[in-house]
């Protein structure tokens, strides 16, 4: 019979236990509010990590299952082994857990984004979509006074042309309905067709069904107050859009350009740099630009907000650009729509104040 390695109550056991508490427990608090190493680029997307530690978490789940199994059985060896290799794992994890969190940027975003769903073929709204508006202006989701965008979207069935033409209806269906329920013209700022969603292999007749939808888009501001934010942490500028495929600032973004050269005039010591994010790798956007490298169109976005806010009498000085291109997404893989859109992105980085 395997001898214990520790006793019951052994006193060189309890310390080992209050040690590594105390030590995970700092590493959380000190995690929790300090990131000296946030932002370092180390030529990989650290937010690979996170995928590490699933992976690791699943592995040890099912070791001391298995363990457990073995010691039910009387395979005191193989229950041994088996926790040996979920301490180690575990100990792996621990590692790649603070080195995730150690790297990886804070991401704050501004604004929300609900969806009206569409059968095959129709543009019009069914009483459970009208029922879905009214719920969210019951709620305040959304309401009159409130800038919102309406994006219609297509599945890949049928031709571009023709799936340009269903999604710009779509939309235009739920911006009726806002109207008739108190909203102004110039509460919605953007009211457009994006056209149909590519889905590379998907061929199905009944096409994709998350696809045929309208985005609405709130627009509130990004709150940026200077007390809270870090150095070195990021914000999203959630309502910044582009040109499909171009480094061109849309109408839409004003309300938040002027938020960001507002907090830019109020604390004249912050320097920022703003970092261009595209979407995605492996997939087709539903507008295609005249810029095929990723890293080309994400730095020249962001150089657009650059030289905005300078235009504006921010100094240059205060402000550097990078593009990362397809290099740092939140979402990796992005398999849903909500994911790649939150990868394409404008981020403000404080770097001091």
């Amino acid at each position: 019979m395997l001898q214990p390695v520790f006793k019951q109550d052994d006193k060189k056991a309890n310390l080992i236990i209050w040690i590594v508490s105390i030590v995970v427990c700092g590493a959380v608090v000190f995690l929790t509010n300090f990131k000296p190493l946030q932002g370092l680029d180390l030529g990989f997307n650290v937010h690979l990590l996170a995928l590490v530690n699933a992976v690791i978490n699943g592995t040890v789940s099912v070791l001391l299952v298995l363990a457990l199994i073995a010691v039910k059985s009387g395979k005191m060896v193989q229950h041994k082994n088996l926790m040996l290799v979920a301490i180690v794992l575990s100990s792996l994890f621990l590692v790649s857990y603070i080195g995730h969190h150690l790297l990886s940027g804070e991401t704050k975003f501004g604004s929300d984004t609900f969806e009206v769903r569409f059968a095959i073929r129709v543009t019009s709204l069914t009483n459970e979509n009208e029922a879905y508006l009214n719920k969210l202006i019951q709620a305040g989701k959304i309401k009159p006074g409130q800038p919102v965008m309406l994006l219609g979207y297509a599945d890949y069935r049928g031709t571009p042309a023709h799936n340009d033409t269903v999604s710009a209806e779509r939309a235009g269906s739920v911006q009726a309905y806002l109207l008739s329920k108190g909203f102004s013209k110039s509460d919605i700022t953007l009211c457009t067709g994006k056209g149909q969603i590519q889905r590379p292999g998907m061929t199905g007749i009944n096409g994709y069904a998350p696809d045929r939808k309208v985005q609405i888009v709130t627009q509130g501001t990004t709150k940026m107050d200077i007390k809270e934010l870090k150095v070195n942490e990021t914000v999203n500028l959630k309502n910044i859009f582009f040109e499909g495929g171009l480094p061109d600032i849309t109408m839409a973004s004003m309300p938040e350009l002027e938020n960001l050269l507002d907090f830019m005039t109020r604390n004249s010591k912050v320097t920022i740099q703003i970092e261009g994010h595209v979407c995605c790798k492996g997939i087709t956007t539903v507008n295609e630009g005249p810029y095929n490298n990723d890293q080309q169109l994400s730095e020249l976005r962001a150089k657009a907000i650059r030289d905005y806010l300078a235009a504006k009498g921010i100094d240059k000085t205060r402000m550097k650009y990078v593009g990362y291109g397809t290099s740092k997404p939140l979402f990796y893989p992005a398999n849903t729509e909500a994911q790649q859109a939150q990868n394409r992105r404008v981020e403000i980085r404080i770097l001091s104040k």
